[in-house]
């Protein structure tokens, strides 16, 4: 039977060089980008045609709230792995919009064969990998079931296109000052993301925060962002 790999207790090594200097004992883990925006294979960049729309500043309003399709909180717990964390949030709010069973998928197995278990990931990085192979899939003991993949991301070059592709339903995945995060709506004042973190359940409002325009513009040039809408879901025929 193949277990999870989902630690139930903080590393044994401290990852000093990964926390957050404004938040005493919250950990980071998302690495500058290796490439350049658009040049990943199969994820294009958000250009401004009618399929990736660069929506004008006034019509960047409030859009649907998704917090109705989280029923988990991924946490690091103790790990630099922000960048699989985050996304394996996205991954499974997706799986409830979608109307998908609900169930965990196995960040820390990317976190650990993209970091080799002791540092961060690009999120340029990541986003290859889970376009390609994607997280497993567990059941409830913990069994590799399937594995979901990225089948629509887009490559963000500018925070105006960030927002365009939030208003449009994707959710927007990013970097900055060494932490990723999944936003998923545009809250009431336009310009700041509701935030599913990966802290933990007594952060924030039961996990969820605001992240301003601005702090999430400042990182684009060193750490990208992606717009992720639609995953293929691919179940494992396993003998009874």
């Amino acid at each position: 039977m193949i277990r999870s790999t989902i630690p139930v207790e903080p590393p044994a090594y401290d990852f000093a060089e990964f926390r957050l200097p404004d938040r005493i004992g919250r950990m980071g883990g998302c690495l500058q980008r290796t490439t350049k925006c658009g040049a990943i294979e199969g994820v294009p960049r958000w250009a401004g045609f009618e399929a990736c729309p660069v929506l004008p500043i006034e019509e960047l309003t409030a859009s649907p709230s998704k917090r109705a399709y989280q029923w988990n909180t991924n946490d690091q717990n103790g790990y630099p792995s922000c960048t699989l964390t985050s996304k394996a949030n996205v991954a499974e709010i997706a799986m409830a919009e979608n109307g998908w069973k609900r169930r965990n998928v196995d960040w820390y197995y990317v976190w650990r064969l993209l970091s080799g278990g002791r540092g961060g990931v690009a999120l340029d990085t990541a986003v290859r990998y889970l376009s390609e192979k994607g997280f497993p899939v567990l059941d409830d003991s913990g069994k590799v079931v399937g594995t979901i993949k990225i089948v629509e991301a887009w490559d963000i070059p500018t925070i105006q296109a960030g927002f365009s592709a939030v208003k449009k339903g994707y959710t927007l995945w990013y970097g900055a000052s060494g932490h990723a995060e999944g936003g998923y709506s545009i809250l009431d004042d336009g310009r700041s993301l509701d935030v599913c973190g990966t802290w933990g359940s007594d952060y924030g409002d039961g996990g969820w925060y605001p992240r301003a325009w601005n702090y999430i513009a400042a990182g684009l040039p060193y750490y990208g962002a992606f717009a992720t809408r639609a995953w293929e879901l691919q179940e494992i025929d396993l003998p009874s």
